[in-house]
């Protein structure tokens, strides 16, 4: 499925809050020498990355080569590549992967972050957002309709019920393997009083 940059954008604040919030929690000691965007999308996150480190090389990483184009187009300040993160290997060791919503549409996390950590050195950060939203009422009711209707034999191979773990899991799986966890969870409200 081809991606529109453009729509994408649309609600680019929205899209960007959640990778400001996560690169407001990456410490690092020095300046990277080199920091990967995995699923960069049209760039948005990988410019708000540049804007914390302007001297550090950035490569942004996507499958879509329209969400790439619109980066280019943009003139976000980074190298892209087209790359799908399930087999994408650095080449060159990163002191930074960040990845912001994008993580979500791949499967086996077991086996993806681990091998995503062992791409960085010693100190190196492996920061990730991934929307854990898939039991709230938008999300139900499109399976409900995916799965009962004529399209239903059409659809039953795109739906996935679980894509994130809980951040339990995900502690579980990261704390032997690092020398600290960082995991929290969060529940947007938003109220407007007149």
């Amino acid at each position: 499925m081809p991606w529109n940059a453009g729509v994408y954008l649309t609600f680019s604040a929205q899209r960007s809050r959640p990778a400001m919030e996560l690169l407001g929690r990456i410490f690092f000691s020095a300046v990277p020498d080199f920091i990967v965007d995995l699923g960069c999308g049209p760039g948005n996150s990988t410019d708000i990355l540049h804007q914390r480190w302007p001297d550090t090389r950035i490569l942004g990483v996507d499958n879509s080569e329209e969400m790439l184009q619109r980066a280019r187009r943009d003139r976000i300040p980074a190298e892209f590549e087209l790359a799908d993160i399930a087999t994408w290997r650095p080449k060159q060791q990163p002191s930074i992967i960040f990845s912001n919503a994008a993580l979500q549409w791949l499967d086996n996390h077991q086996t993806l972050l681990p091998q995503l950590i062992s791409y960085l050195p010693q100190g190196g950060v492996l920061a990730v957002q991934m929307p854990r939203n898939f039991d709230a009422p938008s999300h139900v009711l499109l399976r409900e309709v995916a799965t009962n209707g004529p399209w239903a034999s059409y659809t039953k191979n795109a739906i996935r019920y679980d894509p994130v773990a809980t951040p339990e899991v995900y502690y579980d799986l990261l704390a032997p393997i690092t020398s600290s966890v960082d995991i929290w969870e969060t529940v947007c409200c938003f109220c407007c009083c007149t």
